[in-house]
Parts: C-alpha cells; sequence; structure tokens
C-alpha cells in the first residue's frame, strides 16, 4: 500500500452499496492504521479531517482495535454515519474537478473535458483507489518539481508511484524510461491502467517497495521520486541512495515542512545533500543531490 500522507485519497470510487463512514479528526502529523487499511474501501481528505469508508455495518470488536491504533492522533472521539444507497459513481464524478498546476499541466479523469488551452500538458487519470491526482498539496508539489527539472533522457524511479501521474508525467517531460512501484495490489492495477490511458512506451509499473527494489539490482536512476510516509522515506533511504547515480536528484513529499530537519540529518548520512524545498500548506515537497563517491 502507498504510505499516503495522513492516508489521505482524493477522488477514490466507492463500491456501490451500503456504507458507514469513519470521520477521524487529525490533530497534528496524520494517521497510519497498517495492516487495518485494507478493511476500507477507500479515504477521503476534508478540512475537518480524513474520512474513511468501509462497507457494510461496523464490526465492533474490529473497529475498537483499529481506533486503539489510532487514538493518539485523534482530537475528538470518531463519528459513526450509515449512508444511504446512491450512484456513487456519479456522485464522485461530480465533486472532482481537473486540476490545473503551474499553467502547464491539466490532470483530468477521463469523464472530464480536455485542456482549455493549446500547449498544455495533459495527463488523464481515473484514482478509483489509489492516491495522487493531484489534489493534495504534496502530489501538486512533486509535479511542479517535474516540471521545473524536466528528466530528459533520464532513467526516473517513481516509489509509491499511486495512480502512477509522476510517473506519466516524467516520461511525457522525456524521461528515457520509468519504474514505478508500488505495494499496493490496487494501486499497481490503477496505474497501469491510467499508464494505458496516456500511451506510455516507457514506463513500467511493478508491485513492491523499496525491498523489491533492492533485490532487482536495478541502478542508475537520475531522478528518483518518493511522496511517502517520512518513516518509510528515512527507513528506506540507503536503498534509494544505492540506486541513483552521483549527482541524480531525489524528490520527497509526504510529510510536513516542521519534519523537514529531521528527514534531512536522516538523508546526510547516505551522502544525499538538500538542494531546495517547497511548502504548501504546511506539506513539503525537498530535493536532495546524492554526492560522489557515497
Amino acid at each position: 500500500m502507498r504510505s499516503d500522507p495522513a492516508l489521505s485519497r482524493h477522488g477514490f470510487s466507492p463500491i456501490k452499496g451500503r456504507h458507514s463512514k469513519l470521520w477521524f479528526l487529525l490533530i497534528a502529523k496524520g494517521l497510519l492504521i497498517g495492516a487495518q487499511t485494507r478493511k476500507f474501501t477507500g479515504f477521503e481528505q476534508t478540512r475537518e479531517g480524513l474520512m474513511a469508508w468501509y462497507e457494510g455495518a461496523p464490526d465492533a470488536a474490529w473497529l475498537g482495535t483499529a481506533l486503539e491504533e489510532v487514538k493518539g492522533w485523534l482530537a475528538e472521539a470518531p463519528q459513526i454515519e450509515q449512508v444511504a444507497d446512491q450512484n456513487w459513481n456519479a456522485l464522485w464524478e461530480s465533486q472532482i474537478e481537473p486540476l490545473r498546476i503551474a499553467d502547464r499541466l491539466w490532470v483530468r479523469g477521463s469523464f472530464h473535458p480536455h485542456a482549455p488551452e493549446p500547449g498544455m500538458l495533459e495527463i488523464t487519470v481515473d484514482p478509483k483507489m489509489s492516491f495522487g491526482m493531484g489534489h493534495h498539496p504534496t502530489t501538486a508539489l512533486m509535479c511542479r518539481f517535474l516540471l521545473e527539472h524536466p528528466p530528459l533522457g533520464q532513467k526516473v524511479c517513481d516509489m509509491g508511484t499511486g495512480t502512477g501521474l509522476l510517473a506519466i508525467l516524467a516520461e511525457k517531460l522525456g524521461a528515457a524510461s520509468v519504474l514505478a512501484i508500488d505495494n499496493d495490489d490496487w494501486s499497481v492495477e490503477n496505474a497501469r491502467e491510467n499508464v494505458e490511458l496516456n500511451h506510455g512506451r516507457h514506463i513500467r509499473v511493478e508491485a513492491g517497495d523499496a525491498d523489491f527494489l533492492a533485490a532487482s539490482g536495478e541502478k542508475g536512476f537520475h531522478c528518483f521520486l518518493a511522496n511517502i510516509h517520512k518513516q518509510i522515506l528515512s527507513r528506506d533511504a540507503a536503498v534509494y541512495t544505492n540506486s541513483m547515480d552521483d549527482g541524480a536528484l531525489l524528490a520527497v513529499s509526504g510529510f510536513f515542512d516542521s519534519d523537514l530537519a529531521e528527514l534531512s540529518a536522516a538523508f546526510a548520512v547516505h551522502g544525499l545533500r538538500l538542494r531546495s524545498q517547497a511548502v504548501e500548506a504546511g506539506w513539503c515537497c525537498a530535493v536532495f543531490e546524492k554526492q560522489a563517491g557515497v
């Protein structure tokens, strides 16, 4: 599963049928339920916190265990509400709008109109259960990084690809090849569908995580993308570094601006030097460069 910032899901498509929703109110650094997320059909970030959807009536025993794992992040007790049957796909499509990024990129669903201006890059993404249509600040920040540093002729890795948006954008900006990795089966399937929607020719989507990358022996990345929870970024930094060329850029997001100093210190151990940072709504995207000889 992609370790999303606060496990937010933008534009998820719930399964048609009787649903319940758990409204988790967040106070600081997000919510990570671990294996329990397999019970949910989707997540949505709102101004008030996180809405988690699951099918059927609540299982009291499982729900108690799941809430015990996350209670330290809750400002208030969660609210549980039964939601009446409706046309979920129609509702979802009506609530998701196409996205313009830096006046150069138009990200839309297959049900949206084409870019309003000629010359804009256009990517079609149907996110389903995956994270990353671009509405969350972390995804938008990563897109801006690629627009500002086009990986022309480069070998790119997108770790935790989600919908495949960043991998698709990298190819459209001239990447020679892209390896997109995610450890969630839904995301792998969705990313492959979106690559096909965008006529991707040089993108390979694989199921796995940093362990998969290490075992694969893939080397020579000159652009490495990882929009993942900060604990995973810190844990897997050595794998990222070992797969990168000297001078390669590592762009990371999925963490708060207040966490950058801690993350930079962890990365420095592996020869990664902070080059730049950007912040939006408290979320951070940082760019590191691999030092020679590391």
